[in-house]
């Protein structure tokens, strides 16, 4: 959903992303690493699966526990970072551009009568 600029009442805007990125990024980064503190148990669940294919199933069971942990860890991260920074870039900063005046808002900003600065 568009929003009506304040300034010169042109539905002509866009949404400019700020926050999203880089929210995406640290909860990627914070899954990740939530992943790797989960490291035991990954490596504990993939060598219990591997147990039947003999010692190299339990170390190869194991590192694949392990890398899927991190991996399911910096996915989900990265989700849940991507929804709070796109929340964040809507309602919160000031990143709302008119196409028409060229003027940058948020929204709920008051409009603005002709002639008057902000």
């Amino acid at each position: 959903m568009e929003h009506k600029c304040p300034h010169c009442g042109s539905e002509d805007t866009c949404l400019i992303p700020q926050a999203k990125h880089p929210a995406s990024t640290l909860g990627g980064v914070a899954g990740a690493a939530i992943g790797l503190a989960s490291i035991a148990s990954g490596a504990r669940v993939g060598a219990t699966l591997g147990v039947a294919a003999g010692p190299l199933g339990v170390l190869t069971g194991g590192v694949a526990g392990a890398v899927i942990s991190a991996l399911m860890g910096g996915s989900a991260g990265y989700a849940l970072g991507n929804i709070v920074g796109e929340q964040v870039d809507r309602r919160i900063l000031r990143n709302h551009l008119c196409r028409e005046c060229g003027a940058i808002f948020k929204p709920g900003d008051t409009p603005q009568l002709p002639g008057t600065v902000s």
